[in-house]
């Protein structure tokens, strides 16, 4: 009679164990499926700027000796005032590996590591002109909007839109899909002075990118827009 109590127990116990295991594993599937994906990429162009302009006075005001050096080719530079081409997107996926739908955004940031003043501020504007004296990119077409979404969330980005019965949303990004936000030329300053000589400027491109399902429509209020908000608070 002991042995056949015993036996029970420990069947009892079997059966507890393999419940809580059951238990953990829907508690973990719930939480994978609860979670969202997000990627953030960027890339980087960086600009090497070239010598300064040097000029000087000579007491006999003969033009002085030496005439213009042609730098070979992998030491070119660029100068105030060289136009380059930029094309800038994103495509959803590769074939390999696809992605599921997104809402997507992005932002260039640029900056030099040339100082300001004495006290080392780094300069991160009106160092490149976009045409028309525009000191940011236009997109290519409507499909992008600028919106700040605060200083905790990275400020300003274009965001890929759509107009839904007059009223501006973010757009899904389907995979396999290819974008344009920006495919035109930019300009070196031509405001630059001796300071930027042979320093270095960088074009960040950061592309953000969140799925849309169980996600709010990042402009669903455009007043307070929202990256990555739950569709549905309540459970």
């Amino acid at each position: 009679m002991e042995k056949k109590q015993n036996s029970v127990l420990l069947n009892s116990q079997r059966i507890v164990i393999i419940i809580l295991s059951v238990l953990l594993l829907m508690t973990l599937v719930a939480g994978v499926t609860f979670a969202w994906y997000t990627r953030i990429v960027s890339e980087m162009l960086g600009i090497s700027l070239s010598h300064p302009v040097e000029i000087y006075i000579t007491d006999t005001l003969n033009v002085p000796q030496g005439g213009s050096v042609t730098l070979p080719l992998e030491e070119a530079k660029i100068l105030p005032g060289t136009k380059i081409n930029m094309k800038l997107g994103f495509v959803m996926g590769k074939e390999d590996r696809p992605s599921s739908p997104a809402y997507v955004r992005v932002k260039l940031q640029i900056t030099s590591n040339a100082l300001t003043d004495m006290g080392g501020d780094i300069i991160s504007d009106g160092l490149i002109d976009f045409g028309d004296g525009k000191t940011t990119p236009s997109p290519v077409s409507s499909d992008w909007v600028e919106v700040d979404f605060g200083e905790e969330d990275g400020g300003k980005w274009w965001v890929f839109s759509e107009n839904v019965n007059g009223q501006v949303l973010a757009r899904t990004a389907y995979n396999g899909e290819e974008h344009t936000f920006v495919d035109g030329k930019i300009r070196i300053s031509t405001k630059l002075t001796n300071i930027f000589a042979n320093k270095d400027i960088n074009i960040d491109y950061i592309v953000s990118a969140i799925q849309t399902m169980n996600v709010e429509n990042p402009l669903l209020n455009y007043s307070n827009p929202t990256w990555g908000k739950l569709a549905d608070d309540e459970l």
